[in-house]
């Protein structure tokens, strides 16, 4: 079973800052929003790490994401 995600990005904005913004606000939700971020360890990706506590700081910053069927 495999999950398609689709990416949405403003027109202006090329992938690189796209990237650029997709890591500062995981970085910012590390750092900022430990209280509200499960208790998992191990190699873990972005999505499985902090959950909904990512989704709406990438919305903040112009990145959306949606699950394509």
């Amino acid at each position: 079973m495999s999950t398609c995600v689709a990416l949405a990005m403003p027109r202006a904005s090329s992938r690189s800052v796209t990237t650029a913004r997709m890591l500062a606000q995981s970085a910012l939700c590390l750092a900022q929003d430990e209280e509200v971020l499960p208790k998992r360890y191990g190699i873990l990706t972005p999505a499985s790490a902090m959950e909904g506590a990512l989704v709406p700081r990438l919305s903040s910053a112009d990145v959306t994401l949606s699950v394509v069927d």
